[in-house]
């Protein structure tokens, strides 16, 4: 599906540009993103593949798995923690697995199952943080198309609100 190397050289959206300059980051932390949001993007379309095929029941314990939040995963965030650009990086992370497993909300049996684990896996997170996470994951993936570059740039495109976030969180911790 994702055999070409075009899915692997991939342009940068002018949005990451336009973020990286009104935020402030380099062209490698940019290059962070991108491919965190492109194996988001690409793990949601083969499992939409697979799912498309019938394997339903293989991709819901794997989405399952995926939103199992780890020792690591907390850890990870703590660490964080403080520094809007780690911050960002590690909430666009946890699109990998919210991503993956959006394919199979609209199934009528699974579906709200998943939707639950996805809200869990984010519940380590601060509400306005899991909030847009899932405002990302319920609004974003499920409006993809079938060109892989195209959905790459719009959930880039939707990953603006976190950095704002994280952001405005560091205006209001450093003023008081």
């Amino acid at each position: 599906m994702h055999g070409d190397l075009r899915y692997y050289l991939l342009p940068f959206p002018p949005t990451l540009l336009e973020l990286a300059n009104r935020f402030g980051f380099s062209r490698d932390y940019a290059t962070n993103v991108l491919y965190l949001v492109s194996i988001a993007v690409k793990d949601y379309e083969v499992t939409s593949l697979l799912y498309k095929r019938g394997y339903v029941e293989d991709q819901v314990a794997y989405a399952r798995h995926l939103l199992t939040v780890s020792g690591d995963d907390k850890l990870s965030w703590e660490a964080s923690k403080g520094n809007p650009l780690a911050e960002a990086l590690c909430l666009i992370s946890c699109l990998k697995s919210a991503g993956c497993a959006a394919t199979l909300l609209s199934d009528k049996v699974f579906g709200q199952e998943i939707k639950r684990e996805i809200v869990k896996s984010l519940s380590y997170l601060q509400a306005d943080y899991s909030n847009a996470l899932l405002k990302i994951v319920l609004d974003g993936f499920p409006s993809l198309g079938a060109d892989t570059l195209d959905n790459i740039n719009c959930i880039v495109d939707k990953c603006k609100i976190i950095f704002e976030i994280a952001f405005r969180r560091q205006c209001r911790f450093e003023n008081g």
